[in-house]
């Protein structure tokens, strides 16, 4: 029976005792091989920073079916977590090809494209976008590509979006910045870094948010 090691794990893991969770899902996938207790294998692995046999593990559960969903999406979370963007990328298409409308999916490889400066990257956004336009993640990959590839008005339409749809999501709200600032528009650009660079919120962009402010100083 997998359900005793699997509710003794998940007392030792509230408890943050790793390793004896550790052992018990182990015991809990060794009785009943599962995607959850694979799962919760994995994610302690990965809190412990052994990423390395969190993907073999991972690799190897996936060889017995190539076409396990949840597998598929957990390896390609892990490598882009990881930058190993190669990885990220052949998980990302694997997926596409059994759910070829998944927004998440297009939206996570198109972002990867972007980083690559492949053109790729915005047919793909465009895709994600049109399945899923109330996403403000979605709304904002969109239009950082848009903007990246010379389409400021429309890219300015998505993020404006995007940051209405997400306003306490600063890196958002800098990528818009960053658009107005690209087209001399100061007032908006000023308000919005002034609004961001105030709150004690980290985020992602804030140093660079901070630099565009510093670095500009004829727009400001």
């Amino acid at each position: 029976n997998a359900i005793a090691p699997l509710l003794e794990g998940e007392i030792y893991q509230a408890e943050n005792k790793l390793d004896q969770a550790l052992i018990s899902y182990r015991q809990a996938f060794e009785k009943k091989p599962s995607t959850k207790a694979l799962f919760l294998i994995t994610n302690i692995l990965t809190l412990q920073n052994n990423q390395t046999e969190a993907l073999a593990l991972l690799n190897k559960e996936l060889k017995k079916n190539k076409k396990n969903l949840a597998i598929n999406l957990k390896l390609a979370s892990i490598y882009h977590q990881q930058n190993d963007t190669e990885n990220a990328k052949k998980h990302y298409k694997s997926i596409l090809t059994m759910q070829p409308k998944n927004a998440l999916i297009l939206n996570n490889l198109a972002w990867i494209y972007h980083q690559q400066n492949n053109p790729k990257a915005l047919n793909l956004a465009k895709q994600a976008y049109q399945i899923s336009p109330e996403s403000a993640t979605i709304a904002d990959t969109y239009g950082v590509i848009l903007i990246k590839q010379g389409n400021l008005k429309q890219g300015i339409d998505a993020l404006k979006k995007a940051s209405i749809l997400a306003p306490a999501i600063y890196d958002i709200q800098y990528h818009l910045a960053e658009a107005y600032a690209s087209t001399g528009k100061q007032k908006q650009t000023i308000d919005i870094l002034k609004n961001i660079l105030s709150s004690k919120e980290n985020f992602s962009e804030k140093k660079t948010a901070a630099s565009l402010l510093k670095n500009h100083p004829s727009i400001f």
